[in-house]
């Protein structure tokens, strides 16, 4: 089969190599940028795509850290999910599944993937190398759903109300959650960002959010502090609220 993996692992061209061992043609791309000039030059059957790249994390902590992301314009980041909107865009019938670490941070980009663009199948990354991606390869071209059961742990097969209906469900607050990841840690500081970035903010809102947020986690537990449960979460999923493909479908 004539697959796309994209991932920025170290290792990524021997666990491409292993793959074409097995009898796969294999094109590799480090990033979402890589991913859709893949997709322009060369037709697939399937696409195996990890959910985070480092570089750019890294870059979105250091502007972070310098102060230098602005909770209307970023400088957003790229995702598994531009690499998904490219393949909606380019060859809609390639199957797709995400492969990843298990941790909370990825949570929010895999349920985004699995409502917006369809993804059914969910595989955390192991030392088994190109044996398991052999397996999986073969699964998601075959139609075969798969939820890795680390993964349902951390709640992507647990049932949730959309996140259009939660955490998405109004574009005013996204804002106010990015103010949150850039370390607004007061109602006062994070009045001062939204009041810098030309919007409004109340105090009712925190209450909303939480109870939006709250939903997309079923094994969270509200503990009657919105602000620091809002803080918290904000901060877990703070690539998710600074991604580019969610910045350009919510405004």
């Amino acid at each position: 089969m004539d697959v796309l993996l994209v991932d920025d692992a170290i290792l990524i061209d021997d666990v491409a190599e292993g793959l074409t061992r097995r009898g796969h043609q294999v094109h590799t791309a480090s990033d979402p940028h890589q991913a859709r000039q893949a997709l322009n030059r060369h037709t697939f059957d399937v696409a195996l795509v990890d959910i985070l790249y480092t570089q750019e994390v890294d870059s979105l902590e250091e502007n972070r850290r310098k102060k230098k992301l602005s909770i209307t314009h970023g400088p957003f980041i790229a995702s598994c999910l531009m690499v998904l909107k490219s393949i909606s865009d380019l060859q809609p019938n390639v199957r797709t599944a995400l492969w990843s670490e298990s941790d909370d941070k990825r949570l929010l980009h895999m349920r985004y993937a699995q409502e917006h663009f369809g993804v059914k199948n969910f595989y955390r990354k192991n030392t088994s190398g190109s044996s398991r991606l052999d397996q999986a390869i073969r699964e998601t071209a075959a139609g075969k759903k798969y939820i890795d059961p680390g993964l349902e742990e951390e709640g992507i097969g647990a049932p949730w109300i959309p996140l259009g209906m939660t955490l998405l469900a109004n574009p005013r607050h996204l804002p106010l959650w990015r103010a949150l990841a850039c370390g607004a840690r007061s109602n006062h500081a994070i009045k001062k960002a939204v009041t810098q970035a030309g919007l409004s903010y109340k105090r009712d809102d925190l209450g909303e959010m939480a109870r939006e947020a709250s939903s997309t986690r079923p094994f969270d537990d509200l503990d009657g502090n919105p602000l620091a449960y809002c803080s918290v979460y904000a901060q877990i999923h703070q690539a998710f609220l600074f991604d580019a493909t969610i910045a350009e479908q919510i405004k």
